[in-house]
């Protein structure tokens, strides 16, 4: 007998079919849109930019998408896969990317570095992964679930969904912008472009940073190659996220659920995090990748009986950590103790503790090798410019025969951005945190309220689960400040990660003897929204600035949006744009920013090209008619900043290069605070 067809199933196929020809459609009017937009430049404002943010969107997600499936099958492979759903999805995010990027490295190096090899490097993962792809909608509810269920209160769970809601609308929107930061533009962009560019990871002419362009930015080349540099960005914001996840994760299972949903919504009033996850830089994504291997050693210590399995875990997450920022190697000198205490602290046969901390300190090696060896390759030292000796970039090289120092370069100007650092003070970092980083944006940045709880600690001092928390972070911390007292503040974000975990716990063990459950949960909400107020107004502050939301309604266009959030720097790019042809080569003196530059340049990370130049010029007597450099911008206003900030005046050598400009450079340009002058032709003549 045929059996009835059942009426659900039917029209099953043709259900599939319609969505995935609607999902097929939507894709392609994304990609049609970003064409389109390409197509129009810069200065196109109308409806398809909408559509082209999403796209960005969209791009950055199924990057990730495809990281996570690519690490859940590593690590279903390899024996690894944490039976915890949203542990499995965060070590699977960070074990994904460092398997995407280490075969991008891999390509690059062998000069294979163009956008057909990376869409097949993606659609290749994607293919071996198809199972771990198909399995990611699931993974997703199941994480989601495991949070609900173990957030031991549903009000501050709702808190923490809340902010994080906010902060996602805060990330989604300021991501989609172009972007304009800094150090984004000095090499966390410019040197991929460049790779990107030139078909292979060489090391370029002016960027000595491409020592520190590693894991994270392999991952933007995509992004990059499918001309979606706003992309970028919102794959850090989607880390962000990842980093409030696993917040909520290392919280509740190594303290409590209430704990856990604190910390998450506590996390974003240190307001940097935020900040800077809307940029390309990767502070955010390193505190991710920290906080995903300190919570495994730390439940290594805590659950004996799944031990090899954590510190293994956090071995390769930890060394790819390493690739990320050389920051990594503190953190995992400062959990080394955990993972020993963990290791030794039951009765157990030597030798199998032997075979397990050496295994583990392989994997922490195989885990960083690529990027130590891509250094090692470029230049010739794994953690330049640490136990390295100290280089010149190769254009200055060039010049003088050699990578050596020059004789007459006062060692000083190595300690230049330094001088317009302040030393680390505890006080500012709560009052005022703009003192400690030399970016402008600093003055947003506000520190987490509730970490001043962290002397509370000694109340419970016999809590393994906090000391395994608490202690890392502050060895860190100490790690980084007390040998450099002038740091930036970002590079104490691994550490408020794990201390806002520690704190919220003290706050909700402060309060569960004296308060009933339903006043407890009151009291703690109403303190963490107070701690987040000042978030808050940043944010406000940080959307009012600049047209943020024209940009993303397509009101204003990429270039409108710069001129208006970036001034100064837009002023430059115009000058240099308008008047140096494409195959003209420009020498930036005090500005590192080239990336919308369309001609050559030569950037000047580190305020550094003067000083160092200005012994090859021998007193002004030699200039730059035969180098190849057909114009020098001077950016002034850049100087006026660090001057102001405690740089020295002499060492930065503004009077010596005016004095070299009246001999040897004919002014093209003048604006405020740059000026902008042509090198002549040899025999043509020097001078105005």
């Amino acid at each position: 007998m045929t059996p009835r067809p059942t009426p659900g199933r039917e029209g099953a196929p043709a259900a599939r079919l319609a969505r995935v020809a609607v999902a097929a459609a939507g894709v392609g009017g994304l990609v049609l849109a970003h064409l389109e937009v390409l197509s129009r430049g810069p200065g196109y404002a109308g409806p398809l930019l909408v559509l082209d943010h999403l796209f960005d969107a969209a791009l950055a997600g199924l990057l990730l998408a495809v990281a996570v499936a690519a690490g859940r099958f590593a690590l279903r492979r390899g024996g690894l896969e944490p039976g915890d759903p949203l542990e499995g999805l965060l070590h699977s995010a960070v074990v994904g990317s460092g398997i995407l990027a280490s075969l991008i490295l891999a390509a690059g190096l062998l000069g294979a570095l163009g956008p057909g090899v990376l869409l097949g490097l993606v659609l290749g993962i994607a293919a071996v992964a198809r199972r771990e792809v198909t399995e990611l909608p699931a993974l997703g509810s199941r994480a989601l679930a495991r949070m609900r269920r173990d957030a031991g209160d549903r009000w501050l769970l709702g808190l923490a969904g809340i902010v994080t809601g906010c902060a996602a609308a805060f990330l989604l929107v300021h991501g989609s912008l172009p972007p304009g930061d800094w150090d984004s533009l000095m090499y966390h962009l410019e040197v991929p472009g460049a790779w990107l560019e030139a078909g292979r990871i060489h090391l370029p002419e002016d960027n000595l940073h491409a020592a520190i362009t590693a894991l994270p930015q392999l991952l933007y080349l995509p992004l990059l190659a499918a001309g979606s540099p706003a992309s970028v960005a919102l794959l850090n914001g989607l880390f962000a996220l990842l980093l409030a996840a696993a917040t909520f994760a290392v919280g509740s299972r190594l303290l409590d659920g209430e704990s856990g949903a604190l910390a998450t919504a506590l996390l974003w009033a240190s307001t940097g995090i935020l900040i800077v996850a809307v940029t390309p830089r990767v502070d955010t994504t390193l505190t991710l990748f920290l906080l995903v291997g300190h919570g495994a050693v730390a439940a290594a210590l805590l659950e004996p009986g799944a031990r090899r399995d954590h510190l293994f875990r956090a071995a390769i997450v930890l060394g790819l950590a390493v690739g990320v920022k050389y920051h990594a190697l503190a953190y995992a000198a400062a959990l080394a103790p955990v993972a020993l205490w963990a290791l030794f602290r039951d009765v157990e046969p030597r030798a199998r503790r032997g075979r397990i901390a050496l295994f583990g300190i392989l994997l922490f090696g195989v885990a960083a090798l690529p990027w130590l060896a891509k250094n090692a390759i470029l230049l010739g030292a794994p953690l330049y410019p640490f136990f390295a000796v100290r280089m010149i970039p190769p254009w200055l090289a060039e010049l003088y025969g050699s990578t050596a120092i020059p004789s007459g370069v006062d060692p000083r100007v190595f300690d230049l951005l330094a001088q317009a650092r302040q030393a680390f003070d505890p006080v500012d970092l709560f009052l005022a945190p703009e003192r400690l980083t030399v970016e402008q944006e600093a003055v947003h940045y506000h520190t987490n309220p509730l970490l001043l709880l962290l002397p509370l600690w000694v109340f419970r001092a016999r809590s393994r689960a906090l000391a395994a928390l608490a202690g890392p972070a502050l060895i860190y911390a100490l790690i980084v400040v007390v040998p450099f007292s002038a740091i930036n503040l970002r590079y104490l974000f691994p550490a408020l990660a794990p201390l806002t975990v520690a704190t919220a716990f003290l706050a909700v063990d402060l309060l569960r003897a004296p308060l009933k459950p339903t006043v407890r949960r009151g009291v703690l909400v109403l303190v963490a929204a107070a701690a987040l107020v000042p978030t808050a107004r940043s944010a406000v502050t940080w959307t009012r600035q600049a047209p943020v939301l024209e940009q993303a309604a397509g009101l204003v266009s990429a270039e409108g949006y710069l001129s208006a959030a970036f001034p100064f720097y837009a002023s430059l790019v115009a000058a240099v744009n308008g008047a140096v042809p494409e195959d003209g080569k420009v020498l930036l003196l005090w500005e590192a920013r080239g990336f919308y530059m369309n001609p050559r340049v030569i950037q000047d990370n580190v305020l550094r090209n003067w000083p160092l130049l200005e012994p090859w010029t021998e007193g002004g007597e030699r200039c730059l008619s035969a180098t190849g450099i057909t114009h020098v911008l001077a950016s002034t206003g850049a100087v006026g900043y660090y001057l102001a900030r405690g740089a020295d005046r002499e060492l930065i050598g503004l009077d010596a290069f005016r004095g070299f400009a009246e001999r040897c450079l004919a002014l093209v340009d003048q604006g405020p605070g740059y000026a902008l002058f042509r090198v002549p032709s040899e025999g043509g003549g020097e001078g105005r």
